[in-house]
């Protein structure tokens, strides 16, 4: 349980599958060894997906929710921003809030496992939370546009402050969590190799600090 914890958010990845009954193409949430570890725990997962402006190949808009397949069940798994602001209003102490945006967030599930989540890309669906409608899907307008405010740029952004892994993963002394107390966390790679940079309105910038500006 999280409840006198340090909030976690861990991240689904998806892949495509074709339906056995209907031969439509849908996404699967690609499982994971944590699992059956998380069962029965508070942690909730989220989704780290982004469209790309088609004209130009820059990211601008980010996917509030997925559908998809999971163990043959349809679920909706919600944007990384999303679970977080859920958390703000249950840190806030509003759990009914909380538990509304949930229930709005389950509501767009598909009903089954074939065609109905053919797509990542929800269409015409309008999300409320609280007195917020949020237009969904590929024609939502400034609905699910980024607004990008931190720039990737270590050492020079105030606020930022990007710690290489090597100096976790490699120290030899005990490590100290005075750098990251009160501090949002946010685990990625910005090296060229990770297949994870992309371009943006700031210039080139890991998925990791995408997420942080959504």
């Amino acid at each position: 349980s999280q409840k006198e914890g340090t909030p976690i958010v861990l991240m689904r990845s998806f892949h495509p599958r074709a339906d056995r009954k209907t031969v439509e193409f849908s996404s699967e949430v690609r499982r994971s060894f944590l699992d059956e570890y998380l069962e029965w725990t508070a942690i909730p997962w989220a989704q780290p997906l982004f469209r790309r402006t088609v004209s130009d190949g820059i990211v601008r808009y980010w996917q509030m929710i997925a559908p998809a397949c999971l163990n043959e069940r349809p679920v909706v798994v919600p944007s990384a921003q999303l679970v977080a602001f859920i958390g703000l209003l249950k840190w806030r102490g509003d759990d009914a809030a909380a538990g509304a945006a949930r229930s709005a967030v389950s509501a767009l599930a598909p009903a089954a496992c074939d065609k109905s989540a053919a797509t990542l890309m929800p269409v015409n669906k309008t999300l409320q939370l609280g007195p917020h409608h949020i237009q969904l899907g590929q024609d939502a307008g400034i609905g699910e546009r980024i607004i990008y405010t931190v720039s990737w740029n270590p050492g020079q952004v105030p606020d930022l402050l990007s710690v290489p892994a090597r100096l976790v993963t490699e120290s030899t002394a005990p490590l100290s969590a005075e750098a990251v107390a009160g501090r949002v966390v946010v685990i990625g790679a910005s090296y060229a190799d990770s297949g994870d940079l992309h371009q943006t309105p700031l210039g080139l910038m890991p998925g990791a600090l995408i997420i942080v500006n959504a």
